[in-house]
């Protein structure tokens, strides 16, 4: 049966000292202050996937308080019960909230460079260029289907319908054949 700790408190955190070693403190429930011989203090937190062994990092306190800790902590042992590795979901958060439109597009048109002609991927580009000026630098997860609506009645406003027609061709495209493929591969 494993040692239950008593919970750390915020003045107990502030009032550790460093030593000529790192060392660490628990806090309960896999949950670990641990001290640097430098004088910075981390949260992290250790778990059982798989049968391994396994650690993540909570941040740097005072950046990561006690209450955020123990609520990081919750959601990683929420994840375990439901046989999801933390970590794992972790890295795929981090990556879907870096992951762009213009990353997107650009993913799909290296992959068309290898069956297209260099004529109809600078046209594709060209194309595309006018949903990217508007909505490239925003995260994928961010964009809605009313920004791309959006982005279409413009071009129509502009009275370039066929082009806004291809554009939503080319959108579908790549939705279903680089943006399914980076999320359920």
């Amino acid at each position: 049966m494993p040692k239950i700790s008593k919970p750390l408190t915020t003045t107990e955190i502030k009032n550790f000292k460093p030593k000529d070693k790192q060392y660490k403190k628990p806090d309960g429930r896999g949950l670990w202050l641990v001290v640097r011989p430098t004088g910075g203090k981390y949260w992290r937190y250790d778990f059982k996937y798989g049968g391994k062994n396994l650690s993540m990092s909570f941040g740097v306190y005072p950046g990561v308080g006690l209450k955020e800790a123990r609520e990081k902590r919750d959601a990683a042992r929420e994840l375990l019960s439901k046989n999801i590795n933390p970590i794992s979901e972790k890295r795929i958060k981090k990556a879907s909230e870096s992951l762009t439109l213009q990353n997107v597009i650009d993913e799909w048109i290296d992959l068309r460079k290898k069956s297209s002609s260099t004529a109809t991927i600078t046209q594709n580009k060209r194309i595309l260029k006018n949903i990217t000026d508007w909505l490239g630098n925003i995260a994928i997860k961010d964009i809605k289907r009313a920004d791309i609506i959006s982005a279409l009645e413009k071009l129509q406003s502009r009275g370039v319908i066929e082009t806004a027609h291809r554009l939503l061709s080319l959108i579908n495209n790549i939705h279903v054949r680089c943006y399914k493929r980076i999320y359920w591969a």
